[in-house]
């Protein structure tokens, strides 16, 4: 958990993430995703225990799916 408010860190990986969306924001929770079909990048931002916290999950894919 880091001390900078969730609207701080919203806007700090907006900046690092080229189009990275605020899919929500309700409370001081807020989600955001970036990528595109091989690289998915999501960010869950909550307040907890009077700090920020953030959890950030990334999924890439190799292309080399086949479909039968």
């Amino acid at each position: 958990p880091t001390d900078n408010g969730g609207e701080v860190r919203v806007n700090f990986y907006k900046s690092k993430l080229a189009g990275a969306n605020v899919i929500s924001s309700d409370n001081d929770h807020y989600s955001i995703i970036a990528g595109d079909k091989k690289n998915l990048t999501t960010i869950a931002i909550e307040p907890k225990d009077g700090k920020t916290r953030v959890h950030i999950s990334r999924v890439t894919s190799s292309g080399s799916s086949r479909s039968e």
